[in-house]
């Protein structure tokens, strides 16, 4: 299995057309969600950015516990997760 995971900081689904959009043309991302699964409803559990992102990353809740921070020494990330499950990232050779 493959698995890319997207993330833009500041890029509404409404600004894209595999999300209905028909003014604003996103044809590369339009065609890769035709053979992707593609979210409809997907929330951060906090905000702003960082934390967020934290909370992506690692699956734990950030709001009201964590700022604006890195991530900690023991925070594990989805992509050591994966690591350790036998993915690799394939551009490392």
């Amino acid at each position: 299995m493959n698995l890319i995971v997207i993330l833009c900081d500041s890029l509404r689904p409404d600004h894209l057309g595999c999300y209905g959009n028909q003014w604003i043309k996103t044809p590369n991302i339009d065609r890769f969600a035709q053979e992707a699964v593609l979210f409809e409803e997907v929330y951060p559990e906090g905000f702003p950015t960082v934390p967020a992102r934290t909370a992506l990353f690692t699956g734990k809740y950030t709001f009201p516990f964590r700022g604006w921070q890195p991530l900690e020494e023991n925070d594990f990330t989805l992509a050591e997760i994966l690591g350790e499950r036998g993915y690799v990232d394939r551009r490392k050779g």
